[in-house]
């Protein structure tokens, strides 16, 4: 009897022992690899003049004035735009010289389209643009610049 409880007692032993060192294995195993990625989209966007719409920019003090934009997408993939926000990096805190001494101003506008590759769409944007109540005479049948970027 003793020698079939020594030869369980020795295979039991063997067996916790293949376990452990199957567990030790798994649970310490440093695993490694490697991976890549590129985009050959790039982010070429122009954003110019529109068509002049008909609305006409009022002295109120009030948004009147619709904002014609044409956005070129030149990249070889879709372009997401979000908003048409102001460039302040142009001009004079993003307005031509005779939009500030018209003091006009412009309200950030969401636009969220998306503009395929190779291709130019024009937005209106109403009632983006105001003009001061106290701008002056000279300011009548002017045209403006006002520099945006996209978000």
């Amino acid at each position: 009897m003793r020698k079939r409880s020594i030869s369980t007692l020795v295979t039991t032993v063997v067996a916790f022992l293949a376990l452990a060192a199957t567990s030790v294995a798994y649970f310490s195993s440093i695993g490694s690899g490697s991976a890549s990625g590129a985009s050959n989209v790039s982010r070429v966007v122009t954003i110019a003049a529109g068509t002049t719409p008909d609305a006409t920019l009022l002295p109120t003090g009030q948004p009147t004035g619709t904002l014609s934009v044409s956005i070129q997408n030149a990249t070889t993939g879709p372009l997401r735009v979000e908003s048409l926000v102001l460039n302040t990096a142009l001009g004079v805190n993003g307005y031509s010289t005779d939009a500030v001494a018209c003091k006009l101003s412009y309200t950030t506008q969401s636009v969220a389209r998306t503009i395929a590759a190779g291709t130019t769409e024009q937005i209106n944007l109403l009632d983006a643009v105001t003009m001061g109540a106290d701008a002056p005479a000279s300011c009548q049948g002017k045209t403006f610049t006002i520099y945006l970027k996209t978000t």
